[in-house]
This record gives structure tokens, C-alpha cells and sequence, in this order.
């Protein structure tokens, strides 16, 4: 065990993302890309109008192949989606495209290669259809959408710590995916006009809500994986991410459930198999995750009709898998929570997301 840890805090320390400048990107900026591809990275917006019950997602990745480098001021290939969800148990609207001419900058200037340790985000996401921050999504893709909004007020996933749910493993480099929760309830204002399909004109409205942000960057996808997120207007919030994946020569599967509310808050990191217990029919559109950390206990059941799911791009190893996953953006979730075998907390979300990815998705 103590050679485990030995080894484990030797790759800790020379993997750490050390850079060669004192300016400091946060880990919501972009990573500078220090290996040949394939790499990724993406960031995700969630924006939820539990009043008008509509909500909406901002996808936003970049991608460069196999033995490619990349040279600071580069233009990148990536994948935009805006999904819309303003009509109740029905699909999520998406509108996406994929540019290849993206720029990632921080703090003004192009990407370099320097640490992602600091404290303060900003980065721009740039392409010919509109720029996204970490405080401002302004897209326009022609024809089809428009979507503007404003993001203040963020809550940390811990407080007064840049930490995500995987701590600081998410300054290991040889990790093939990383995932980072930059935001968990923070509020946001938007204005949407968007073209739809089935009838001529524009629909267009405006409203507030809570926001979630996040992003993934690394090599890949997992091999299959459930991710969800809700909040509610009494500031409940939950995110779960979780699925099978590669580290190395190892088959693992791990879940992560982070759970806010007024009277609690707590993260349920599951990595062996005696801790956690899944059931997944995404055919059904179901998912059952219990799991247990010290002497507490939880179980989420989440559910949303098979007919509300629409398909997005994932990243794969050879660029952004067009039907990688499939999101409802109507899923209902129940979550209890024990301590000691006693209930001391329940939360019900409406209007949720749910999403299963590669393996996981339904085969029909």
C-alpha cells in the first residue's frame, strides 16, 4: 500500500499541468494542448427556466486528430450546439454545426502553453458563429437560431476552492478524460429566436434561470456513461456523471454524485463496486444509481420518456461521434439521502437532464 502511494504522489508531481509563463489559466480556460492528438475539449452550458419550464443547452468543443501538434494561434475543428426545450415531454430542438475555425484565447491572447492552476477564468470561444465565455454565450447560426445570455452569481462546486468534483486529479496529465464542474447554480438571463421546422416564422422569448457549467477535455469519450443534472427553485441541485472507461490497461467504472441544498452539502465519490449499485435501461429511458460513503447512503432514481431524447456529438479518438449520445432535457429524478439509515434528506426534480452515452445508449 505505501509503495501505491508512493508511486501514485510521483505522478501526481510530475504530471501536474506546470506552465512556462507566471500568468495562470483556471481549469475552466482552455488547456494548452501538450501531446500530439488526439485531444479534446469542451465546455457545457445548462440553463433551466423552471417558471416558463423550458430549458436550454450550450455545447461548445474543439478537436485535433491523431499525430497532429498544435502551434500557439492555431484554428481549431470543433462542434457547437444550442438544444432547446420549451415544449413539455417532447425532444430537445438542436441546432448544431461544426466550424473549423475556432479559437481559444485567455485572458485576451492566445493559447500558450502556461498552468492551469490560477483562480480566475477567462477564455473565449471563438468561430464565425458567435463567441462564448464564462459569462456571456452570443451564437448566431443563421437561418436557424439566435441565442444570447448572461451568466452571474456562480457557486462554486466547493467553496472558495477552484476544486472539482475530482479534486486535484484534475491537474493530472495521463488521465484520458477529465471533467470539471466550474459552476453549479449560479443564475443567468437569456433571449432565444430560433426557426422551427415544423412551421414557418420565428419563435422568440426571453426569461432567467438557474445555470449549470462544466466542461471534459483529454482523449476521448468514456466506452459508455449516464450523466444528469437538475435543480429546483428552492436552489436543490444534483449532478451525477459516471459509465465505464480505459485507465491504461485497466477496465474501471467509477459514478460521481455532488448534492446541494441549504442543509447539505456532499459528494458521493464511487469507485469500488461494493460502494455503488447501478440499474440502466436507456430503451426505457430509466436510471437507478445507490451508493454509499462512510455512513451515508443515497439513491437516485431517474426517469424520462423515451420520446424525449435527442441525439448530440460526443468526442471520440477520431473527432466528434455525431449520435454519441442521446439527452432528455424531461426527466423527473427522486433523490434520498441517509445518514445512519436515517432519511434526512429528499429531492424531487422536474425538467432534468438525463443523458446516456455510446454503450449505454439504446440499441434500437
Amino acid at each position: 500500500m505505501k509503495k501505491i502511494v508512493i508511486f501514485l504522489l510521483f505522478m501526481f508531481v510530475i504530471n501536474l499541468n506546470f506552465g512556462f509563463s507566471g500568468i495562470k489559466n483556471s481549469i475552466m480556460d482552455p488547456h494548452y494542448p501538450y501531446k500530439n492528438g488526439p485531444w479534446f475539449e469542451g465546455w457545457y452550458t445548462r440553463i433551466t427556466d423552471d417558471i416558463n419550464e423550458k430549458s436550454f443547452a450550450i455545447i461548445a468543443g474543439v478537436y485535433f486528430k491523431s499525430s497532429t501538434r498544435y502551434v500557439p494561434g492555431d484554428s481549431f475543428y470543433g462542434y457547437m450546439a444550442i438544444l432547446v426545450s420549451d415544449e413539455k415531454n417532447s425532444a430537445p430542438k438542436v441546432f448544431a454545426v461544426f466550424p473549423d475555425d475556432i479559437k481559444l484565447k485567455t485572458h485576451g491572447k492566445d493559447l500558450v502553453n502556461v498552468s492551469n492552476m490560477g483562480k480566475i477564468t477567462d477564455f473565449e470561444f471563438i468561430s464565425k458563429y458567435g463567441v462564448i465565455t464564462q459569462d456571456r454565450i452570443d451564437v448566431n447560426i443563421p437561418g436557424k437560431i439566435k441565442f444570447n445570455a448572461t451568466i452571474k452569481n456562480r457557486m462554486p462546486w466547493k467553496e472558495n476552492s477552484e476544486e472539482g468534483p475530482t479534486g486535484l486529479l484534475s491537474y493530472l496529465k495521463f488521465f484520458p478524460l477529465h471533467w470539471y464542474v466550474y459552476n453549479t447554480i449560479g443564475s443567468s438571463k437569456y433571449q432565444v429566436e430560433y426557426s422551427p421546422a415544423s412551421k414557418e416564422g420565428w419563435v422568440e422569448y426571453d426569461g432567467a434561470g438557474y445555470v449549470h457549467q462544466e466542461k471534459n477535455w483529454g482523449t476521448s469519450f468514456p466506452l459508455s456513461w449516464v450523466w444528469g443534472q437538475g435543480s429546483s427553485l428552492d436552489k436543490k441541485y444534483f449532478v451525477l456523471s459516471g459509465g465505464e472507461n480505459k485507465l491504461g490497461p485497466l477496465n474501471t467504472e467509477f459514478w460521481i454524485l455532488g448534492y446541494r441544498s441549504k442543509n447539505m452539502n456532499i459528494d458521493f465519490s464511487l469507485k469500488k463496486k461494493s460502494d455503488f449499485e447501478t440499474v440502466i435501461d436507456s430503451c426505457s429511458g430509466k436510471f437507478k444509481l445507490e451508493g454509499k460513503w462512510r455512513n451515508y447512503r443515497f439513491i437516485l432514481n431517474g426517469e424520462a420518456l423515451p420520446s424525449t431524447f435527442s441525439q448530440v456529438a460526443t468526442p471520440s479518438i477520431s473527432g466528434f461521434a455525431v449520435n454519441g449520445g442521446e439527452e432528455s432535457f424531461s426527466a423527473t429524478y427522486k433523490i434520498e439521502i441517509f445518514k445512519n439509515e436515517e432519511l434526512v434528506e429528499t429531492a424531487i426534480y422536474y425538467n432534468a437532464a438525463l443523458e446516456f452515452g455510446a454503450a449505454y445508449m439504446c440499441q434500437r
